[in-house]
């Protein structure tokens, strides 16, 4: 799937509950994300978007909880998130997705033929996303056990995070890599360099022709998202916890280039 940026037009530009998810999910101060995030009314006018709002939410607010050690506070909303993020695969399993428009009338020709393959694959895109941005969820209770100091369960947990990723989901969607040199860092940091040398070979693998995509950074989402855009957001907007990015800056060097975050 590619994750090149969503098309956005002046008109699009709105202060709608997907962009301002969209904004607190850019800032770096975990406080004003909390802020904005309590003066927020998740409302949407159809139960995907309304779960897919739920989700993102719960993961900021767990995210930001988490920046500011709130760790009992950061399980429970992370908890909360993962529940949402259990509606949304629902609501995927049970939509009909929406068919992309060919641009040319031999795809389209195809794609009338072939309806119900190609509604399998463009529902395996959209549940791909959705359970990529679940597994980043998941990663927040990794890094509350690693900001309490137990870095080896923590390690342990990203492990299997990143090891259930890369078995069953598509390799370059941005932030396995990631998680694997975090992984990496925190069992360096718990006396184990072995396994860190094994998870900097894996996140290595991670390059190449199977680098990661792009992540989508546009300034504003589509006033009214298609499945795939609003799935795209989800996936863009849950971002992994800083303290990731921080545990794995002295494993970066060794593990072919640098990574972006």
């Amino acid at each position: 799937m590619s994750m090149c940026e969503s098309p956005i037009s002046a008109s699009d530009r709105t202060v709608a509950a997907i962009d301002r998810l969209w904004r607190v999910s850019r800032l770096e101060t975990a406080g004003e994300q909390l802020r904005l995030l309590d003066d927020m009314a998740l409302s949407a006018d159809n139960s995907l978007t309304q779960a897919v709002m739920l989700a993102v939410g719960g993961h900021l607010r767990a995210r930001a909880l988490l920046g500011l050690k709130d760790f009992d506070a950061a399980h429970a909303a992370a908890g909360v998130a993962l529940l949402a993020w259990k509606l949304v695969l629902a609501e995927l399993a049970a939509i009909d997705p929406q068919m992309v428009a060919r641009a040319h009338a031999f795809h389209a020709r195809l794609a009338n033929r072939h309806q119900t393959a190609y509604r399998d694959f463009a529902r395996k895109q959209l549940l791909d996303l959705a359970h990529c941005a679940r597994l980043k969820t998941q990663s927040i209770s990794a890094a509350i056990k690693a900001g309490q100091g137990d870095f080896r369960r923590a390690a342990d947990a990203l492990n299997t995070l990143a090891l259930f990723w890369r078995t069953n989901l598509p390799v370059r969607l941005p932030g396995l890599r990631e998680m694997e040199l975090a992984a990496a860092a925190w069992f360096r940091d718990s006396g184990n360099p072995e396994r860190a040398d094994i998870l900097r070979e894996r996140a290595r693998s991670v390059s190449g022709v199977f680098s990661a995509y792009p992540e989508d950074a546009p300034e504003a989402w589509p006033r009214h998202p298609s499945q795939e855009e609003l799935l795209r957001f989800a996936f863009a907007a849950a971002r992994l916890p800083d303290q990731m990015r921080v545990s794995r800056m002295g494993v970066e060097e060794t593990s072919g280039g640098e990574v972006s975050y």
